[in-house]
């Protein structure tokens, strides 16, 4: 059931049973005056973006109770948007004598509440060669044709497994420490995005 709560026009202040009707209410109007009150709606946690709920808010004339007689209603539509929240994790520190193959893995969670492909794409601050493959070990594939690998269609609460490879080349100076970064975001909203840090040093 959404959640439905009613406030006075300052949306701070509840509405309360001032008369011990068993009603909240507004208090008392006089004759052509009007007030304003606040309804604020909340949906189900884990509730689909698109799914909609219809509430009825009614108002009567306490004297009338029940009867039909001096009342009026208005219908309340609310439509639940997109929430986004991606997670890539999670961050990791390795190290490695160069030619060593390392890898990572990785979890790339969708805790938005609607399905997407979810972009992968990488950044450091070294020149070695970075690879990402699926828990299948194949290399992740461009679905959507945007230019870059993804994950297809991860859905509501969904999570993903990704490894991520990296070579080290045979000329690093030990200490040098390389960062890298894996990058999730949604394709349809790339602007809603997380990524992982792995950070690696070079041992003599």
């Amino acid at each position: 059931n959404w959640w439905y709560g009613y406030y006075k026009a300052d949306g701070i202040t509840p509405l309360t049973d001032t008369n011990g009707d068993g009603y909240i209410d507004v208090d008392t109007l006089l004759p052509f005056d009007s007030t304003k009150i606040i309804v604020k709606v909340s949906p189900p946690q884990g509730i689909p973006a698109g799914v909609a709920d219809t509430g009825i808010i009614r108002a009567m004339y306490a004297r009338n109770g029940v009867d039909p007689i001096g009342r009026d209603s208005a219908f309340i539509i609310t439509v639940c948007g997109l929430y986004f929240n991606i997670i890539v994790e999670p961050d990791t520190q390795g190290n490695g004598l160069p030619k060593d193959t390392l890898l990572f893995n990785l979890r790339v969670k969708n805790f938005g509440n609607f399905k997407d492909v979810i972009n992968i794409d990488t950044s450091s601050n070294v020149s070695w060669q970075i690879e990402i493959f699926d828990m299948n070990n194949l290399p992740l594939y461009d679905h959507n044709g945007d230019g870059l690998p993804d994950i297809d269609s991860l859905p509501q609460g969904g999570i993903a497994g990704l490894k991520v490879k990296t070579i080290l080349p045979d000329s690093l100076i030990a200490g040098t420490v390389g960062k890298i970064f894996v990058k999730g975001m949604y394709a349809s909203f790339p602007s809603a995005r997380d990524s992982a840090k792995i950070e690696i040093t070079v041992l003599e």
